[in-house]
Order: structure tokens, then sequence, then C-alpha cells
């Protein structure tokens, strides 16, 4: 994987200008997807990038939506989750698309989410 590449695909994931502050979510999706990974996976596949890209993306909304629902009990009101809950939603489809695509690169058994309807 090509740490470089990833963090430019984060930006284009999220819209954030500065990765450096992000670091952390992206090392620790680095970390996730090499773990998922078969032992004869190809690390080098450009596909993996993207796949990390998303998962660190997904972590981000996550994120994002968590603060959100923090400073909305702070202050009492009440949020509109629906638009939290959608965007969570969709950043995690956006990685399991990618994960579909890493398919013969990533474990069968793979427990990485677990979604709830």
């Amino acid at each position: 994987m090509d740490t470089e590449r990833i963090k430019s695909l984060f930006t284009l994931f999220t819209g954030q200008n500065d990765y450096d502050k992000y670091l952390p979510l992206i090392s620790i999706s680095i970390v996730q997807v090499n773990n998922m990974l078969l032992e004869n996976a190809d690390r080098n596949d450009s596909r993996l990038d993207m796949l990390t890209a998303s998962v660190a993306n997904y972590r981000y909304v996550q994120m994002l939506a968590s603060r959100m629902e923090s400073i909305s009990a702070y202050n009492g009101e009440m949020l509109v989750s629906d638009k939290n809950s959608n965007a969570v939603k969709y950043a995690e489809s956006i990685m399991l698309d990618y994960m579909n695509l890493c398919s013969d690169l990533i474990g069968q058994n793979t427990v990485f989410i677990s979604t709830e309807d």
C-alpha cells in the first residue's frame, strides 16, 4: 500500500486538505486493511489504497457523527440525527463497495463492521 496515495484519496473522500490532522484514522485504517489481507495477497495492489482510504473516510464520518451527537446532547438540543445516520450509512456503503472490489485480496471471514437496520 502507498501511504501518500492513501492520504490523497482520504482528502478526495473527505474534502479535508489537512490530512496530517487525521493521520491516526489513516494509520488505524492501514492496520485494519493489512489485518484483512489474505496471506498471498499482493500488498501493492492499488485497489487496497482505495479500500484503506474508504475505511479511513468511514471512521472520519463516524467521528463527525459522534461529535455532533455529543454536542446536541450537551446543548440539550435535538439534532437531525437522520442526517448523521445517513452520512455514516453512505460512508459504510462506499467502504463495503471497495471491500467487494478487493474480495480476492481479503479474507472471507473478515469481521469488520456490524450494520444495524
